[in-house]
C-alpha cells in the first residue's frame, strides 16, 4: 500500500487528465447549482487533484476517503457530500455501478456518464436513472 500511495502522489497529477468539454460544462452547471465531489479517491489526494486539473472553482468541496478507510462504501462518500453542502435535493453524476449505488442508497437520481470508466451495460444494469453519452448531454 506504501508503495501504490507512493506511486500515486508522484504520477496522478502528471498523468491524470480532464475529458474534453468538461470544463465548460462544469463552469456552466456551477453558474446554476453547488457541486461537489464525491470519490472513492482519498481525501488527501483527491483535494489535489481537482486543484491540478484547474477545476476547484465549480466545486463548493471535495469529499474523499480516508487514506486508513479506502473501502468506505460509495454511500457513505456521497452521504458526506450531501451533509456539508446541508443538501437534500442532488444528483449524482457518476460512471460506476458504485456511483448508481451509492445515490440511490441517498435517495438520489444518478446520471450515468457514458465518458467515465464504467460501461452502458454496467450503468443499466445497476438501474442509472439517465444516461449522457458526453459532458454536454448532462443537459439534456
Amino acid at each position: 500500500m506504501q508503495a501504490y500511495r507512493e506511486h500515486y502522489v508522484q504520477y496522478v497529477l502528471q498523468e491524470s487528465v480532464l475529458y474534453g468539454g468538461i470544463v465548460a460544462v462544469l463552469r456552466r452547471l456551477a453558474a446554476h447549482a453547488e457541486m461537489l465531489v464525491a470519490t472513492s479517491k482519498a481525501q488527501t489526494f483527491a483535494g489535489p487533484l481537482v486543484r491540478h486539473l484547474g477545476i476547484e472553482a465549480a466545486f463548493t468541496g471535495v469529499v474523499g476517503t480516508a487514506l486508513d478507510n479506502p473501502r468506505e462504501p460509495k454511500a457513505e462518500t456521497i452521504r458526506r457530500a450531501l451533509a456539508l453542502a446541508g443538501a437534500r435535493d442532488a444528483v449524482m453524476v457518476g460512471d460506476t455501478a458504485h456511483d448508481v449505488a451509492g445515490a440511490h442508497a441517498n435517495g438520489l437520481p444518478c446520471v450515468g456518464a457514458l465518458w467515465g470508466f464504467g460501461t452502458r451495460e454496467e450503468l443499466e444494469a445497476a438501474g442509472c436513472d439517465a444516461l449522457a453519452e458526453r459532458p454536454a448531454g448532462l443537459f439534456d
